[in-house]
């Protein structure tokens, strides 16, 4: 006997129909099985870690990908101040048509006070044009603050409390060194002329106006546990100067472990600008380990008096 196919009815074709809809959702809805009506942030709450995030990114969704319109993205303090713990954003969220997500930015600061516990930014969607706001048309941004894993990173005791210093006549000039008269290069030394905050910085190396040109090298480093849990980060800020060239004189930022083995170069170069940079690294791979931050200049000694040097502040080592 063959069998006949089964009939549906219509009644149930179309429940059938309403369900998928419902579970599926128009392009750009939420993830929670409920139909977007208008536009809104993808989520009531954001979450961020002072030093460990720079920015925190938000997705403003729409319902329907046709046609072209827009709402307005702006924070405003909670706990948290702008300038301080995070930059402030106000803009225009444009959409075109056949876009139905965006992405915004929040940069997030590094606040240099510590013990303010976790702070909160306030942000909200308004001034929709060509579409309706839905929820969540506001959110809360919380900035975890992060635990410093550092002591006089900015030597504002006014000496190198924590650090060790050294100097050592090793040439580390790729080119060799061809002056045996040529002094050491000095020790580092606490620069108060010379800084990035605070009133002092530390000073490796020889200025630029010199009376000899040094050989060898100078440096500074401590160590650091990193925590097993989290991320964690450094952070620096320098200023090199220099008369001579690469090939002769250098800089360097070294990550080492505690036996002076080279683990990563942050960087290793002979810096002109007299300018304060800053500079970030990942030291989150290492977790669970002691590793050494360890700072240095060296010199070829040459009988011209070119001289390289850098000064360093604002040292941090942030987890969290």
């Amino acid at each position: 006997m063959i069998s006949q196919p089964r009939l549906i009815s219509t009644g149930i074709l179309a429940a059938l129909a309403c369900a998928s809809l419902v579970v599926a959702g128009p392009v750009g809805a939420k993830p929670l099985g409920k139909p977007l009506k208008g536009a809104a942030l993808d989520s009531s709450t954001y979450q961020a870690t002072e030093g460990s995030d720079s920015s925190v990114t938000l997705t403003v969704l729409r319902s329907t990908p046709k046609g072209t319109a827009s709402v307005t993205l702006s924070t405003s303090d909670g706990t948290a101040k702008a300038g301080t713990d995070y930059t402030a954003v106000n803009t225009t969220v444009s959409f075109r048509s056949g876009e139905s997500a965006k992405t915004v930015s929040i940069p997030i600061l590094v606040d240099s006070q510590s013990g303010d516990g976790n702070e909160t930014v306030n942000i909200a969607l308004s001034n929709p044009k060509g579409v309706s706001l839905d929820t969540p048309s506001s959110a809360v941004l919380t900035i975890h603050e992060s635990t410093q894993l550092l002591t006089n990173g900015g030597f504002e005791t006014g000496n190198f409390t924590g650090w060790t210093t050294g100097t050592s006549p090793t040439c580390l000039t790729p080119s060799g060194c061809n002056n045996p008269g040529a002094p050491t290069m000095p020790a580092p030394s606490i620069d108060t002329g010379t800084v990035h905050s605070g009133a002092d910085s530390a000073y490796i190396g020889q200025p630029i106006v010199c009376g000899s040109d040094a050989g060898g090298n100078a440096f500074l480093y401590r160590d650091v546990a990193i925590p097993t849990s989290g991320s964690t980060s450094l952070s620096f800020w320098y200023r090199g100067q220099s008369n001579d060239k690469f090939a002769f004189d250098g800089q360097q930022a070294l990550i080492q472990d505690t036996s002076g083995n080279l683990l990563a170069t942050v960087f290793n170069q002979d810096d002109q600008s007299l300018t304060w940079k800053q500079v970030t690294f990942d030291l989150t791979p290492y977790a669970g380990t002691t590793v050494r931050l360890f700072f240095r200049v060296y010199g070829d000694g040459d009988s011209t008096p070119d001289c390289t040097g850098m000064n360093l502040d604002d040292v941090s080592v942030l987890n969290g």
